[in-house]
């Protein structure tokens, strides 16, 4: 509504200094006409009438855009004191109430021509509150009642000090406004500086991971291909295999570990990209649930895969970052599992597919569930000694899962296992 009605004013008129001039004079054309409406004085009414007509010309002109504001007012200011002190002269009085008006020609020019124009309209206004005196002294039988000398000082001082005091606060309130606004730009532009700084050392500290993690890729994949061509040497020596065996699960976790570093930093900084294609999504979700076979073979664990017939077969989406989910999660599974189940569920969802890994380990407790999707966060500090682990496995997942357009979600209690479920909106 308010912008509306703003936008209906011509365009010169829209500056709020715009405005508030045009609000100051028509309060001065509404004093004039209830001054003529109300005074005894038919000579008062006269002359507030023909000040009207001049009001009223410079308002059609400064609204028509023939004259600025500005001059408007200008104009005005130096009527109204001539309509102050001739009105003062009529009512035979040498402080008046109309002289009270003058007080607004300081705060109005203050505010729209700055403190030296404030102040050279507030001389102006108390200059002319010598005329009265000036009349009244010189002109024989100007007033009928004796003249009270001490009255009349103590009326002008008092003009006087009101005059200053009105002008002063807006002057004082103007110093504290710009000095506030100084501090303000101040620190904004050294908070500034900081923000630029501190993304600077972002961008360092990333390329630093993603490059010290490259670097750290390569020499990883030789350990384990070297590691893979030696389990196929040493096949009738069991200590040896065992040997490798222990050597290979390390270096897998140390690669896991690196992968996870590159992709935190890769997402941190926004250029993890999704690349999608058309893949087979059952052979993936086995391909991934079959990566973690010969771990649980070994173990007290009872794993198993459904994928019901009614999921697509051929999707498309990012298969490797699908992949990468889904080994996090059933990895995680396992590795909090140490009897009991684990199990994989695909099915088809509010038109997409949801993956459910459950499973019977160790739950998370509820006071931990709210921190459990940030970055370097487990459930509890003995995980980190007990079980291992960077904590970045499902902030990843998270935010992959995001970049695929799908949620993820868990329920989970202590004691009594977790299910990690996420969705996403496949279709074949």
């Amino acid at each position: 509504m308010k912008q509306a009605w703003l936008h209906k004013m011509p365009s010169h008129l829209q500056g709020p200094k715009n405005r508030y001039m045009g609000g100051v004079a028509l309060l001065c054309v509404l004093a004039t006409v209830l001054t003529a409406l109300s005074s005894p004085i038919e000579a008062v009414r006269w002359h507030c009438a023909v000040l009207l007509i001049l009001q009223t010309i410079l308002l059609g002109l400064s609204f028509k855009g023939f004259m600025s504001m500005e001059r408007m007012i200008h104009y005005g200011s130096i009527i109204s004191v001539a309509h102050v002190v001739i009105l003062s002269c009529m009512r035979q009085t040498v402080y008046s109430s109309v002289q009270v008006w003058l007080l607004l020609l300081c705060v109005t020019h203050f505010y729209v021509g700055g403190r030296r124009v404030g102040l050279r309209w507030t001389l102006v206004a108390l200059l002319s509150l010598l005329v009265p005196l000036g009349y009244a002294l010189w002109v024989p039988g100007a007033y009928l009642n004796p003249f009270d000398f001490e009255q009349t000082v103590i009326s002008m001082i008092d003009h006087v000090l009101v005059s200053l005091s009105v002008l002063l606060v807006p002057w004082l309130y103007k110093r504290r406004y710009e000095r506030a606004l100084h501090d303000i730009q101040q620190r904004r532009q050294a908070l500034k500086a900081q923000q630029q700084e501190l993304e600077q050392t972002i961008q360092m500290r990333e390329h630093f991971i993603a490059s010290v993690s490259h670097e750290l890729r390569t020499p990883m994949n030789a350990i384990l291909g070297l590691n893979t061509l030696l389990l196929e040497r040493v096949g009738d020596k069991p200590q040896a295999r065992q040997v490798l065996q222990y050597t290979r699960q390390s270096a897998e976790h140390l690669m896991t570990v690196i992968n996870d570093v590159l992709d935190h930093s890769l997402l941190s900084s926004g250029r993890l990209k999704i690349r999608p294609e058309v893949f087979d999504l059952r052979s993936t979700v086995q391909a991934a649930f079959d990566l973690f076979r010969p771990q649980v073979e070994s173990s007290l664990v009872s794993y198993r895969c459904e994928i019901d017939p009614d999921v697509p077969q051929w999707v498309l989406a990012d298969r490797h970052r699908l992949m990468q989910v889904l080994v996090n999660l059933l990895g995680n599974a396992l590795k909090f599992t140490s009897s009991g189940m684990v199990s994989l569920r695909v099915s088809r969802q509010h038109e997409g597919v949801e993956f459910v890994v459950q499973d019977t380990g160790i739950g998370i407790g509820q006071a931990k569930q709210a921190k459990i999707f940030q970055r370097f966060e487990q459930a509890d500090e003995r995980i980190q000694s007990q079980y291992g682990g960077s904590g970045l496995g499902l902030s990843i997942s998270q935010q992959l899962v995001n970049l695929l357009g799908g949620r993820i979600g868990f329920e989970s209690h202590e004691g009594a296992g977790s299910r990690f479920w996420f969705w996403l909106p496949l279709q074949s």
